[in-house]
């Protein structure tokens, strides 16, 4: 079926704009990266290199057969064929990597930011343009009702997630689909901007960098249930204010990007940020100031 329902000249159904064999071959990269991960993790030294082994053939073969190095150009340079293997890492140098995304952010804007990928390639897109920091396109996307979409369905009466981008107007597939839930995800990951850590498992080390950059939201409220306890965020912009209230349960930590450049900016629960000997400068990163931060509950206010 390939990137099922995606959005193409024909009536929806199996995979129009994408190959087939490019969705197939870059989830059987996905499948043995990971298989190779959880070898590592098991200490099974032999299937890991293994397993490393094949991913790299794989990765060699899929760019020989997919990728146009010239033009930058992956499959037939759709949504999904691009979203892929930005997010998998299948584009092999840095300076590709800029150009296929280029090249993504064109098929975007040429397509009038209309959202053209299937239920396999959404979710990568999403994924790579929230990691690409393109959070605002992604919201431009999303928050519109005027062609399929979420907001489409929802003008033209959805109750319920729908299985194809026209909701309703597309009476003839199911009514009730969690197939196009993938932008739930970004709410957390993005939006709050609570991730897990790479080399981490059941999030005691995590990630908190908020996307909000070029979005029409003012504040955000989020939580997630990990295996020590609550993660809990709620952050709030009023003109150049940025408040951030954060909950760490106990025998976790977070890596909290804050949108100043200096902790002479930022305030932790009214008091001025060096009064916390706890709280650690990391680095300076794309504006941002990260701070390494135990558990415990915090209101951070940067001005």
């Amino acid at each position: 079926l390939g990137d099922w329902l995606d959005i193409g000249p024909n009536s929806p159904g199996v995979s129009q704009l994408t190959p087939i064999a490019l969705t197939a071959t870059a989830f059987y990269y996905q499948d043995v990266t990971l298989l190779a991960k959880m070898a590592r993790a098991l200490e099974n030294k032999k299937d890991a290199k293994a397993y490393d082994l094949l991913a790299t053939n794989i990765k060699r073969a899929f760019n020989a057969k997919f990728f146009d190095k010239n033009s930058g150009v992956y499959g037939s340079g759709s949504q999904t064929s691009y979203s892929m293997p930005l997010y998998l890492d299948l584009v092999e140098d840095k300076a590709d990597r800029k150009k296929v995304f280029e090249n993504l952010r064109d098929s975007i804007l040429i397509h009038d930011k209309r959202i053209t990928a299937g239920d396999i390639g959404h979710r990568f897109l999403v994924q790579t343009l929230a990691r690409e920091g393109a959070s605002d396109l992604l919201y431009q996307m999303n928050n519109r009702t005027d062609v399929p979409g979420y907001g489409y369905q929802i003008k033209n009466g959805a109750t319920a997630l729908a299985e194809h981008w026209s909701g309703p107007t597309a009476d003839f597939l199911s009514q009730n689909h969690m197939i196009f839930g993938h932008l739930m995800e970004w709410f957390y990951s993005g939006l709050a901007g609570i991730r897990q850590q790479d080399d981490d498992s059941g999030y005691r080390n995590f990630i908190v960098d908020p996307k909000f950059q070029g979005i029409d939201i003012d504040w955000v409220k989020s939580s997630y249930r990990s295996v020590n306890g609550i993660i809990a965020v709620s952050w709030k912009k009023s003109g150049s204010k940025f408040t951030l209230d954060l909950t760490i349960p106990a025998n976790s930590s977070a890596e909290v990007y804050l949108p100043v450049s200096s902790v002479e900016d930022v305030t932790v629960n009214g008091q001025k940020f060096l009064a916390y000997k706890e709280i650690k400068q990391v680095r300076k990163q794309d504006g941002k100031l990260i701070l390494s931060v135990p558990s415990g509950k915090y209101n951070f206010e940067c001005n």
